[in-house]
């Protein structure tokens, strides 16, 4: 997956989980698992940044 495409995930995890939706109703709409979803979740940009690289 390239960078582009990961900060794109990352921001649509941001936003559904702001919206209100639940961890498992994110993880299935973006087709990934549920503990990608908590960990991204959990990281601010600049932490998520330190770990594409």
């Amino acid at each position: 997956m390239r960078r582009l495409e990961r900060w794109h995930m990352y921001f649509s995890i941001q936003r559904m989980k702001q919206e209100g939706l639940k961890i498992t109703q994110i993880a299935r709409r973006l087709e990934l698992s549920r503990n990608t979803v908590y960990k991204f979740i959990e990281m601010n940009p600049d932490q998520f940044s330190e770990y594409l690289e």
